[in-house]
């Protein structure tokens, strides 16, 4: 049943997305279309997992701050999208499991590996956690990059307006060599800035992709 509302939802809002925005979605044909999937974006306004999970061509979940759940309207519109809570600023243990369940169970979950909203509109680094995530998950993470959304909904503003907005989908970061190894903190930094390195590509963040290809050990996945 959830599934269902979720599907309903998905076309409602993509219909209005479709109105009301010039809403343009490129890659569809890098997602998997089955299995477990870690979908890894960069971050600039509340609106995007509802922007990314009606242009992902599967259903989704998603981490959103706790805080998120005491707006009444908006709670209701996020629970509809499969959101958990996570506390932000400490190790969510909790919202850690949700995830390693959701993905054990086959399913596709996104992060937002900056952990906030960029305030700037520029890819910032992305935390540990994610590393955390898919070093003990093993699964594939799917690089999206998304635009426009701070033009929509800005931090600050209550009150939509029209711009236009993309979601990219690219292809699946290799991580295979980084999972082969011992479990530890520079692990989990190096997955995480591989996972950077490919978001930043994907948006023609050049600079911080060349920062990052600095290292040896995210360089060779892209060489």
């Amino acid at each position: 049943m959830r599934g269902l509302i979720y599907l309903i939802s998905h076309y409602l809002v993509w219909g209005a997305f479709g109105f009301f925005l010039r809403f343009t979605v490129r890659g569809l044909e890098n997602v998997p279309r089955e299995g477990a999937l870690l979908v890894a974006s960069n971050h600039l306004s509340y609106l995007d997992p509802v922007v990314v999970g009606n242009a992902f061509p599967r259903e989704l979940h998603y981490m959103a701050k706790s805080d998120l759940f005491e707006i009444p309207l908006f709670s209701s519109l996020i629970r509809l999208y499969n959101a958990f809570p996570v506390e932000r600023g400490r190790a969510d243990l909790k919202a850690l499991e949700t995830t390693l369940r959701l993905l054990r169970e086959g399913k596709a979950v996104l992060i937002f590996p900056e952990g906030t909203r960029s305030r700037t509109g520029r890819l910032q680094r992305a935390k540990g956690g994610v590393g955390v995530i898919a070093y003990k998950a093993k699964v594939p993470v799917l690089p999206t990059y998304i635009s426009g959304t701070q033009k929509v909904l800005p931090p600050g503003r209550a009150i939509p307006r029209l711009s236009k907005v993309e979601v990219r989908f690219g292809k699946p970061v290799p991580l295979r060599d980084l999972y082969d190894m011992d479990e530890d903190k520079r692990v989990y930094i190096l997955i995480a800035e591989r996972i950077t390195a490919a978001i930043a590509a994907l948006g023609g963040e050049w600079d911080l992709f060349l920062s990052l290809m600095a290292r040896d050990e995210v360089a060779r996945a892209f060489l």
